[in-house]
């Protein structure tokens, strides 16, 4: 099996999905993240071959990525494909560092190596009423080698109080942009421009939604409701005799009794945390050909499983709780 997490490392305090090897010190240029986190490698693309009748045939317009260091095959790509090397996806990146405007959190690959990340965490998070947790902006740079992952910059908030982890799809402002891959001093200050600018509008709208949430009160039987229309319960657990060992059940537990959520207790924006705390921190995540930890980080973070019922949640909250209260 592929090892969980297969290389990851993190230059300061402790990395909001609390996975990775720490480093001596604190690593201000890209260079020195992706030596880190075991990131120094290169991809190439081989030509892809069969057998039949005993003699070898090539197969037409499919290549395998193949990564130079152990020979290992990434994933199988077309013609078009062009591959982006690890050190030429997150270059740009050390703009934001140099100018003060992000600190290098942690990077490392997953699925043995056909994903790869790096993330940035920003200085100013925002303080949603009522919330004794921040919550801080993130910039996720992802990139891959299978065909399934472009090079792309998102806007990851996290509650750092309990690290839940929210890519949400906010409608009024866009999360992910694809990185212009270029060499050029100016393409790289674009990018990192771009970057910021769009971090910066995400989180504002973020915390005017968050405020919002935080602001509306809901009641017991509210709440009931939201969650059964998020995570519905199978009819098999409906019956009264029966062990209700349902998702809605464990979700409303954490609710009602998680310590974190004792300032939000009551209002939408902990039912929303409440959705978050169990899908990040007490799913199982099984994979079948992949170790847990790496399906489980796919999940939340690449707008897996996870995510989308996030936003599920987030979504049934403003059907469910009146529009006049949310506006308040």
């Amino acid at each position: 099996m592929v090892a969980a997490v297969e290389t990851m490392a993190y230059g300061r305090g402790i990395p909001w999905h609390g996975l990775g090897t720490k480093t001596e010190n604190e690593l201000s240029t890209s260079e020195e993240m992706i030596v880190a986190a075991g990131l120094d490698w290169s991809v190439s693309k081989q030509p892809l071959w069969t057998r039949f009748g005993g003699d070898d045939v090539l197969v037409p317009s499919s290549w395998a990525t193949v990564r130079q260091t152990d020979g290992s095959v990434l994933g199988v790509v077309g013609d078009a494909y062009q591959i982006v090397q690890n050190r030429d996806a997150f270059v740009w990146a050390d703009s934001l560092v140099d100018s003060g405007a992000a600190k290098y959190e942690t990077a490392g690959s997953l699925f043995g190596g056909r994903k790869v990340f790096l993330s940035m965490e920003l200085p100013d998070g925002i303080h949603v009423p009522g919330d004794e947790g921040e919550t801080k902006p993130y910039i996720l740079v992802t990139n891959g080698f299978d065909g399934s992952t472009v090079l792309q910059a998102s806007v990851t908030m996290v509650r750092v109080v309990c690290a839940n982890t929210w890519t949400l799809a906010l409608g009024a402002a866009t999360r992910t942009f694809r990185i212009r891959h270029s060499g050029s001093t100016e393409g790289k200050l674009a990018a990192a421009r771009e970057a910021l600018g769009v971090t910066f509008t995400y989180t504002e709208e973020f915390s005017r939604i968050a405020g919002r949430l935080a602001l509306a009160k809901v009641s017991t039987r509210q709440v009931d409701a939201i969650l059964r229309a998020a995570f519905p319960v199978p009819e098999t657990q409906k019956a009264p005799e029966k062990i209700d060992r349902s998702d809605f059940a464990k979700v409303r537990e954490i609710y009602r009794t998680t310590e974190n959520l004792d300032p939000v207790r009551g209002t939408a924006w902990g039912v929303l945390q409440a959705a978050g705390e169990y899908l990040d921190h007490v799913v199982d995540y099984h994979g079948r050909r992949f170790a847990d930890v790496d399906v489980r980080m796919d999940s939340i973070v690449y707008d897996g499983p996870a995510a989308r019922r996030k936003q599920k949640v987030l979504s049934v909250i403003q059907e469910k709780v009146p529009a006049a209260r949310l506006a308040r």
